[in-house]
C-alpha cells in the first residue's frame, strides 16, 4: 500500500515519524489512499490528463489528491511509513478504505 504510493512519488522527503496520527487523520488518510489508488488506475488507462481534468503529470495529479485530503505530501509519506511498521494500524487503515470504497 505506501509502496504504491512511494513508487509514484519522484521525491522521497526526510520523514519524521515521531508524531503518531490522529484518529481523523488516519480516517482521512485511509479515505486518500482509496482515491490514490483510484487516480493511478485513471492514469493508467487514460493518462494523467484524466485525472485531474488538466495536463499536469501524474506524480503531480496524485500529490493534488493527497492535498484535497488535507495532507502535505511530508505529512502523508510519515504516516504511510508509520502505517507500514504497524500491524495494528496497517490492519485498521484497510478496515477504513474498505469502508470507504464500499460506503458503509
Amino acid at each position: 500500500m505506501a509502496g504504491l504510493v512511494a513508487a509514484a512519488m519522484t521525491v522521497t522527503p526526510s520523514i519524521p515519524a515521531d508524531k503518531p496520527p490522529s484518529a481523523g487523520e488516519l480516517q482521512r488518510y485511509a479515505a486518500a489512499l482509496v482515491d490514490v489508488v483510484r487516480a493511478e488506475r485513471t492514469a493508467q488507462n487514460g493518462g494523467a490528463a484524466a485525472i485531474a481534468g488538466q495536463a499536469v503529470s501524474p506524480n503531480a495529479a496524485l500529490v493534488e489528491v493527497i492535498k484535497r485530503h488535507g495532507f502535505s505530501r511530508n505529512r502523508f509519506n510519515a504516516i504511510s511509513t508509520i502505517v507500514e511498521h504497524d500491524r495494528a494500524l496497517r490492519r485498521d487503515v484497510r478496515t477504513m478504505a474498505m469502508r470507504d470504497r464500499i460506503g458503509f
